[in-house]
């Protein structure tokens, strides 16, 4: 896994790249989006468009930064792939997490103005 950063407009933008995460890379994800909420980060896009596999360890890691969040903190992810689209309807993150199928959709949204 690589994960690269880059801030845009009041978010920082995650990217998480490789085939699929084990767990001592969901561990170093976890680190790495903790420190982002707790520098005072509280915008954030997760990029995972470059994944091809994740399972519900990675996702509890993204719900686990949701709740560190204070109130006006913001997680939207970025998912193209099907399957991990398919995981993350399962545990139900939509109903918290806004999540968009390009970068450009998000842009365009009504929750990222």
């Amino acid at each position: 896994m690589f994960i690269t950063q880059a801030n845009f407009r009041d978010y920082s933008k995650i990217d998480v790249v490789g085939h699929s995460l084990s767990l001592n890379k969901i561990i170093e994800f976890q680190t790495h989006l903790k420190k982002h909420i707790t520098e005072g980060r509280h915008k954030l896009v997760i990029d995972l468009t470059e994944l091809s596999y994740v399972d519900s360890s990675f996702m509890n890691a993204i719900l686990q930064g949701y709740q560190l969040l204070p109130p006006g903190g913001k997680i939207c992810l970025v998912v193209n792939n099907h399957e991990i689209q398919r995981v993350i309807e399962l545990i139900g993150l939509p109903k918290i997490i806004s999540v968009y199928p390009s970068l450009e959709m998000l842009l365009k949204s009504e929750n990222f103005k």
